[in-house]
């Protein structure tokens, strides 16, 4: 996720923003501040507890079907959702695939209006 922002910042040109993130998207500003120093002026993490915990089998499953989907280079959401099918359960699905999907296209949106003043 921190490639994905920084390739937001770079792609848009933004000069050292200031990087704000919530829960993981705290770790994935501290990643990408501690990646990458020049890129970003700022970051504020918001509500990432700096604890270790073991990840549950079903997000196991789920990071392996997030690569899988990667290394398959799919071109929709149909063959997304069949590979996520084939080991995460529904409702896991349903939860990470549809709000993300609502805030990342609210979230661009966003930013292009700020970088372009609209």
């Amino acid at each position: 996720m921190a490639l994905d922002v920084k390739s937001f910042i770079q792609t848009h040109q933004l000069q050292r923003p200031t990087v704000i993130g919530h829960s993981m998207g705290a770790k994935t500003a501290m990643t990408l501040a501690l990646g990458s120093p020049d890129l970003v002026s700022d970051v504020v993490a918001v509500d990432n507890g700096p604890i270790e915990q073991p990840l549950s089998p079903e997000f196991k499953k789920y990071l392996d079907a997030m690569a899988k989907i990667e290394s398959a280079d799919v071109s929709n959401h149909l063959e997304a959702d069949r590979i996520l099918a084939e080991s995460v359960s529904v409702s896991t699905r349903v939860l990470l695939r549809c709000p993300l999907k609502v805030v990342l296209t609210e979230l661009e949106s966003r930013m292009l209006q700020y970088v372009h003043g609209s």
